[in-house]
């Protein structure tokens, strides 16, 4: 592990946070402004917990591969994640998020990739944390 920062980490986290600030300008343009609103909300929280595990990064004793998986799926889940509520906002899907969703139903296909999306982003985003939980408590070896 480098003594600093995960760079790709720190831009992808960036990225997220300014894309879901750009997506809450067009909220109201939406098919469904209620998940709009909360792909707008996770985007930013997803994109806040990047950054976070990018600026923690030279904390984490992680091996070279399990570095790459984790630095992989915390890509992968956070902008999975928002990228699938705004799916769900777009096509007006309900099944995975009935709460905000009420009143709307989209295509079989559309509640399926948007399930799919949401389901797959929240693995990814756990597993990922998990790893790097493990990776925190892990003692480093002392030369």
């Amino acid at each position: 592990m480098s003594a600093f920062p995960n760079r790709l980490l720190l831009a992808g986290g960036t990225a997220l946070l300014f894309l879901s600030l750009v997506l809450g300008l067009f909220l109201p343009s939406f098919t469904n402004p209620r998940v709009a609103l909360s792909a707008h909300q996770v985007g930013i929280t997803g994109g806040i917990l990047i950054v976070l595990m990018g600026m923690a990064w030279e904390q984490a004793n992680l091996s070279r591969q399990r570095a790459r998986v984790v630095e992989t799926l915390l890509l992968f889940g956070p902008f999975g994640i928002a990228f699938s509520c705004v799916g769900a906002a777009v096509f007006g899907t309900s099944r995975a998020t009935p709460i905000a969703g009420a009143g709307f139903v989209g295509a079989k296909w559309q509640e399926i990739a948007v399930s799919l999306g949401l389901g797959l982003g929240s693995i990814a985003t756990l597993i990922a944390v998990f790893l790097l939980l493990l990776g925190f408590l892990k003692r480093p070896v002392v030369a």
